[in-house]
This record gives structure tokens, sequence and C-alpha cells, in this order.
């Protein structure tokens, strides 16, 4: 555990000394240097969090089926989002949970022969519900981008559909729950946001009436 919360210290040293620097060489707005910030954390934090995930896949002889895994998770989650940790520990054990869950499930139970609807299933809920985009991004898209993302979403179904067609049914099942689980964790996380709203709300009501 102190592992991962040197880790997180240092990372924030990195990127905070990162920043400083771009500050001195480039004149940004503050507008701009958040999303910097954010670009350098996200990178830093991603790169840390698939080296241990790589060793520990690895260690336990799955690294073939987490590779596949992970080519599906991040083609598809670039454009619907999700639900994300503040934290590296945070983060890692989240997506640590998540590839151990879809590669234990590709190998109990067989959705190739449902493809058609778990397809289906997961671009109905694209364009329902996302992109799911986290309160740190919130402000830096505009609708138009949105609606991008969610078109890029379907085609990445669509690439991924195929190359599961492609290469037989182990990775194809494995593509397959990534569409199922990754289309779950979007509901889950747009009803959690909605209802989020909705006490947001009504908690001003009432200090309004009061």
């Amino acid at each position: 555990m102190s592992i991962f919360v040197s880790c997180d210290k240092l990372f924030q040293r990195v990127v905070s000394k990162c920043l400083i620097v771009l500050q001195k060489d480039l004149e940004k707005s503050n507008e701009q240097m958040q999303k910097i910030n954010f670009a350098l954390s996200t990178i830093l934090s991603e790169a840390i969090k698939i080296l241990l995930l790589v060793i520990f896949f690895g260690y336990i002889h799955k690294l073939n089926l987490f590779m596949v895994c992970l080519f599906a998770l991040l083609m598809l989650r670039s454009f619907v989002g999700g639900s994300h940790r503040e934290t590296i520990l945070g983060c890692f054990f989240q997506s640590l949970v998540t590839f151990a869950t879809i590669i234990y499930l590709s190998e109990k139970i067989r959705l190739f022969y449902l493809k058609n609807i778990v397809v289906i299933i997961a671009m109905l809920g694209i364009c329902f519900f996302s992109p799911c985009i986290s309160r740190k991004r919130a402000n830096m898209y505009s609708e138009a981008r949105k609606q991008k993302f969610k078109v890029n979403a379907l085609c990445s179904i669509i690439v991924l559909y195929t190359i599961s067609e492609m290469n037989g049914e182990t990775y194809g099942n494995i593509i397959l729950w990534v569409f199922l689980l990754q289309t779950i964790e979007l509901i889950v996380v747009a009803i959690v946001k909605n209802i989020g709203r909705r006490m947001k709300h009504g908690e001003q009501i009432e200090k309004g009436i009061e």
C-alpha cells in the first residue's frame, strides 16, 4: 500500500515540475494549462497502471488475454468514457478488477453465439448514455465534440466486431465481454450521475424555499 502512496506523491511532483517548466517556456492561458495538466496526468498515470497490470497478468500467465482486452477497452473507452478514480492506487485496482473480471468471464461463459445481441446492446448503450465524461473534463468539450465521440465509439464497435470475427472464438469472446461490461458500466455511471444531479437540484430548491 505504501508503494502506491509513494507513487501517487512522486507522480504529482513530476506533473507539477513539468507544468512549471511549460509555463515558463510557453505563454499559455489558465484554461490551456488545465488541459495540459490533465493530459500529463492521464499519460503518466496510464503508463504506470499499464506497466503494473502487464507485470501482474504476465505473472499469472494471462498476458495474451490481457493484451487483447486492453486493446479493445482502450479503443472503446477512449470515446465512451466511464467511471474514474482520483489516485493511481484507486485507478489501478479498478482496472485490475475490470480486466480480471472480463478475462475470467470470457473463459467461463461464451457469448459468441449471442454476439449480434451483445453488439446491438452496446450500440444502444452508446447512443443513449455516451460519452460519460469525468468532472475534470466536463467543461472541456462542446456538444458537437461529444456527438463526435459518440460516432467514433460506434465506429469502434464495428471495427472491434470485425476483428473479433477474424481472430477466433477465444479472443472474440473477450471483445464481446468488453462490449457488455463497458455498456453496463456506462449505464450505471450515467444513472448515478443523474441521481446526483437530481439530489443537488432538490437541495437547491429546498435552500431557495428556506
